[in-house]
């Protein structure tokens, strides 16, 4: 890997602000950043970029600018968020990293491409109305295994959300659902205790700040299928708070199974089946919660 050259002023900036016919050096000697922007978060952009080392390859990079912060600290993180994504092995539903590296205050972590939109986009667009059951219990699925395969490999994701899945389409034009964004995961062993991720999505262990295990992640998936039954932006006993900090204390004070009831006595089995996995990813104790290897075999039957 390169390592940082403090003397290096280079910044984000200034590979972002160039225009179509600007040639750039290639990074790291391997990979032509392009001006496609792929998206961009709290934590830098992403761009499209091709690997002139393997074939030509697309891929995505994402640029995390230091500058401006305390460099070790967010380079400690950066790495950690590499490095967890590199350990994870292959597998169709998670977001494959593929290499990270260091030019002056810019941290890069190279990822496989995947091309489609984001899961919240499908939600808003596509309502869950009768016609659209078979796509989303698919999605619902391919979500399950995602969640187990990072939980096999002793992997928290930590902000499982409708926003860190991207849908896209394999070749023969099935739908697949890539898990993405490891900034906040962590290893079982060594998870901080902190309350970090989307509020909407929190546990109350994590609101506690009582541990962070993979039992959060199982939280987090238990909300996404509540919005998606309820057809809501955040789930019911939140639709009162104001802001995240009022969000957080109504999480701390749950005391009781927050999933609506009735959605459990619809007269359709497989929204029953999937909202009674809901009820039991949102127990208040975690250790009450399902394993996300046992919610993928309950939903195997939704296979594409």
């Amino acid at each position: 890997m390169a390592h940082i050259l403090p003397e290096d002023s280079a910044k984000a900036s200034d590979f972002c602000q160039c225009t179509h016919e600007d040639k750039l050096p290639l990074l790291n000697e391997r990979y032509e950043i392009t001006n496609n922007s792929l998206g961009e978060g709290a934590y830098g952009k992403v761009f499209l970029a091709i690997d002139h080392r393997n074939d030509m390859q697309r891929v995505a990079i994402k640029m995390c600018d230091m500058s401006g912060r305390c460099i070790s600290v967010y380079h400690a993180q950066l790495k950690r968020e590499a490095d967890i994504g590199l350990q994870i092995p292959a597998h169709p539903n998670v977001c494959k990293t593929l290499d990270y590296f260091v030019i002056g205050y810019i941290f890069y972590i190279v990822m496989e491409l995947v091309e489609g939109k984001r899961f919240n986009v499908y939600m808003r667009e596509n309502k869950f109305a009768p016609k659209n059951l078979p796509f989303f219990l698919v999605i619902l699925y391919q979500i399950s295994l995602s969640i187990a395969h990072i939980h096999a490999n002793r992997i928290v994701h930590r902000d499982i959300k409708h926003e860190n899945f991207i849908v896209t389409q394999n070749p023969d034009g099935t739908t697949r659902v890539v898990l993405v964004d490891f900034g906040l995961s962590n290893q079982f062993d060594i998870v901080e205790q902190e309350a970090v991720g989307t509020p909407i999505f929190m546990s109350p262990q994590v609101a506690e700040w009582i541990g962070i295990d993979e039992k959060c992640d199982i939280w987090a998936f238990g909300v996404l299928i509540q919005l998606i039954l309820t057809r809501k932006e955040v789930p019911s006993y939140l639709e009162e708070s104001k802001n995240s900090d009022q969000a957080m204390r109504i999480i701390f004070n749950l005391k009781v199974n927050p999933f609506p009831v009735k959605l459990i006595e619809n007269k359709n089995p497989m929204i029953v089946l999937i909202a009674t996995i809901a009820r039991r990813c949102l127990e208040i104790d975690p250790y009450m919660r399902p394993s996300a290897a046992e919610i993928a075999e309950r939903l195997s039957i939704f296979k594409a």
